[in-house]
C-alpha cells in the first residue's frame, strides 16, 4: 500500500471514531441549556427545534415540511446516545433487554422497518393490485429480444412506469436482473450470455422520473421520501415480471451503483420478492451509516443530505444534524431487513462518497443477524480499486458471477467473495 492509503487506514480505524463522538458533544454542548423545561415536553421540544434552525443552515424544503407537517424533534435528553451502531438483534420493551431468535425474528424484523419508515424513509402505500402491462414495440439488441413497455397501474390504471426487458436467450424459467438504468446491464453480461438470465429497466429515476407521475393525487398525500418511492415503484415491476412465463418468480434480483445502490437497497428491504441485491457504493443512507458519515471526510452527513437533496430521505431526519447518535436507526437495518438474502456490498477502495472502515462496521453488525438465519454466506463484501465510478470488466465478471451463483447455490458466496477486512480492529481492544 502507498504512505497515502496506510494513512487513510489510520485515520479511518483510530481518529474517526473519536471526531464523531467529540462532534456530537460539542455540538450539543454548544446548545443553550434546556435543562429547565419540562422533559418531553411541548415546551421543550420546540427550544430544542429553536436552537436546531439557529445553528443549521436554512432550507426551505425544511421550513416547509415544517410548517406542513407541525413536526417537532424528539427530546434529545430522553433518547439513549448510540455512537456505535444499534443492534438489529437486540432492543428494550418494557424497561427490558430483549434478544432476537430464529423464532421471533418476524416480528422483530416489522419493528426495524417501522422504525426505518419512521425516522427515514417514509411510508408508501400498499401495493395497488392492478399492475397491467402494454408492450409497445419489439426489436432486436445484441442478440437479445427486447420489449419496451408501459405499466399502468392505481386508481383507474393512471400511474403509468415505463419498462425495458432483455428477455432471457433461454425461456425456461429464468432469473431477471433489474436496475434503473441501462448502464447496469454489463453487470448481468455474462449472467445472460449463459441464456438464463434477462435484464429489466425501468424508469424510476433522475431525468426519467415516470414514479412521481400523480402519485400523491393518486395514492394520498405521504411522508415518503424518493429512495423509499423509486423502491416502491421497483416492486411494480416485480408485480408485472412474475407473471410471465419465462420468468422464474423466485430469482429477481435488483442492484445499483450510488444513489441507485440506495435504492436497490430500500427496495428489496421492503419487498421480499427480491431474491438478492447487487449495491455499488451506495455511500450514506445505504453503507454508510448516519454515524458515521462526515461531509468533509467521507460521504455526506445527515445535514448536508437534506439540505443538498432533500427529497432523497425523509425531513425528518433532520433534527438528528449533530445529534447523529440518537437516531434510533441507521441505514445498516436496510441490510437486517434484506437478511438472509443474497447480498453483495461493492465498495471502491479511494471512494469519495464512502470509507471501508464504516462498510466493515456494517458488515460486522449485520453477520450475526445471516448467522441466526443459517445463511452467514449470504453476506459478502467486495472491495474493488479506485474511486466513484463502476467500470471494470472484472468487476462486471465478478457482479455476473454473484448473480449465477446466488441463482445456483452451487458454492457459498463466501467462496467467491472472501472476507478480508482492511480494519481488523475493536474500539474496546483500542
Amino acid at each position: 500500500m502507498t504512505n497515502s492509503l496506510n494513512l487513510r487506514l489510520f485515520l479511518l480505524t483510530r481518529l474517526v471514531p473519536l471526531c464523531i463522538l467529540v462532534s456530537c458533544s460539542i455540538c450539543r454542548s454548544a446548545e443553550p441549556a434546556t435543562a429547565a423545561l419540562e422533559p418531553g415536553s411541548l415546551a421543550k421540544r420546540k427550544a430544542v427545534l429553536e436552537q436546531l434552525q439557529q445553528r443549521l443552515p436554512p432550507v426551505p424544503a425544511f421550513n416547509e415540511f415544517l410548517t406542513r407537517s407541525g413536526e417537532l424533534p424528539p427530546d434529545f435528553d430522553l433518547l439513549p446516545s448510540q455512537f456505535f451502531l444499534p443492534d438489529p438483534l437486540s432492543w428494550v420493551e418494557l424497561g427490558r433487554r430483549q434478544q432476537a431468535t430464529l423464532a421471533n425474528w418476524p416480528e422483530r424484523r416489522q419493528q426495524l422497518a417501522d422504525l426505518m419508515e419512521k425516522w427515514v424513509l417514509g411510508t408508501a402505500p400498499p401495493p395497488p393490485g392492478n399492475v397491467t402491462a402494454e408492450i409497445l414495440e419489439k426489436s432486436a439488441v445484441d442478440g437479445y429480444e427486447v420489449w419496451n413497455v408501459r405499466l399502468t397501474f392505481g386508481p383507474d390504471h393512471a400511474a403509468k412506469l415505463g419498462v425495458k426487458l432483455y428477455l432471457p436467450k433461454n425461456r425456461t424459467p429464468s432469473g431477471i436482473f433489474l436496475c434503473d438504468s441501462e448502464r447496469y446491464r454489463a453487470w448481468a453480461g455474462k449472467a445472460m450470455e449463459q441464456g438464463n438470465f434477462g435484464f429489466a429497466v425501468h424508469n424510476a429515476r433522475d431525468g426519467r422520473g415516470d414514479e412521481s407521475l400523480q402519485y400523491d393525487e393518486l395514492f394520498g398525500k405521504r411522508d415518503w421520501s424518493s429512495l423509499r418511492r423509486r423502491g416502491w415503484s421497483a416492486s411494480r415491476v416485480v408485480d408485472w415480471l412474475i407473471t410471465l412465463p419465462f420468468v422464474d418468480p423466485k430469482q429477481i434480483y435488483i442492484g445499483g451503483h450510488s444513489r441507485s445502490g440506495k435504492v436497490a437497497l430500500t427496495a428489496a428491504a421492503f419487498d421480499e420478492r427480491f431474491a438478492g441485491v447487487i449495491s455499488s457504493s451506495s455511500g450514506t443512507a445505504g453503507s454508510i451509516p448516519y454515524r458515521f458519515s462526515d461531509q468533509n471526510y467521507s460521504g455526506a452527513s445527515v445535514e448536508r443530505m437534506t439540505r443538498q437533496n432533500p427529497d432523497w430521505i425523509n425531513l425528518r431526519t433532520r433534527f438528528f444534524a449533530g445529534n447523529e447518535d440518537k437516531l434510533p436507526v441507521d441505514s445498516h437495518f436496510l441490510y437486517a431487513l434484506i437478511a438472509p438474502r443474497p447480498l453483495l456490498t461493492s465498495t471502491a477502495t479511494e471512494d469519495a462518497v464512502e470509507n471501508t472502515w464504516a462498510v466493515e462496521q456494517v458488515h460486522q453488525s449485520i453477520q450475526p443477524v445471516y448467522d441466526m438465519c443459517g445463511q452467514g454466506a449470504n453476506l459478502v463484501v467486495r472491495y474493488r480499486p479506485g474511486g466513484h465510478t463502476i467500470t471494470g470488466t472484472d468487476t462486471f465478471a465478478a457482479y455476473s458471477d454473484f448473480l449465477l451463483n446466488a441463482r445456483s447455490g452451487v458454492q457459498p458466496l463466501t467462496a467467491l467473495f472472501p472476507y478480508k477486512p482492511l480494519h481488523p480492529w475493536s474500539y474496546e481492544d483500542w
